[in-house]
């Protein structure tokens, strides 16, 4: 997907987050970026991007997900509070994070996925 194609996906599901819950409308942002790094399996054991998938969601609730390649990554506005990180990629064992997002401000993370 395109950078613009990227951001006006991303716009668009704000948009509807903020009609269909009134608690998203106005409360305060912070801007989270994740991305996944693997690790293991054959030698040197650092490989690179394999395609995957990363989810933010907080009780429950899907707030971004974004199928990713290699140098890619997810980025999303949020509103604050603590989020629930999760990659998945083939058989890889992802280990899970928690993301604390603040208003108005910047949060990165790396899942690392370990490759048998």
């Amino acid at each position: 997907m395109s950078r613009p194609a990227a951001v006006a996906v991303a716009a668009l599901s704000l948009a509807v987050l903020a009609a269909a819950d009134p608690a998203w409308a106005g409360a305060p942002t912070g801007t989270v970026t994740a991305q996944i790094a693997f690790s293991g399996g054959p030698a040197p054991g650092l490989l690179p991007g394999m395609p995957g998938t990363v989810t933010l969601s907080r009780d429950g609730r899907v707030f971004a997900a974004r199928n990713l390649g290699e140098g890619e990554s997810l980025r999303a506005e949020l509103p604050a509070g603590a989020y629930h990180a999760r990659a998945h990629s083939g058989d890889a064992l992802c280990i899970d994070e928690t993301v604390r997002v603040t208003a108005g401000g910047a949060s990165a993370l790396c899942l690392v996925c370990q490759v048998k």
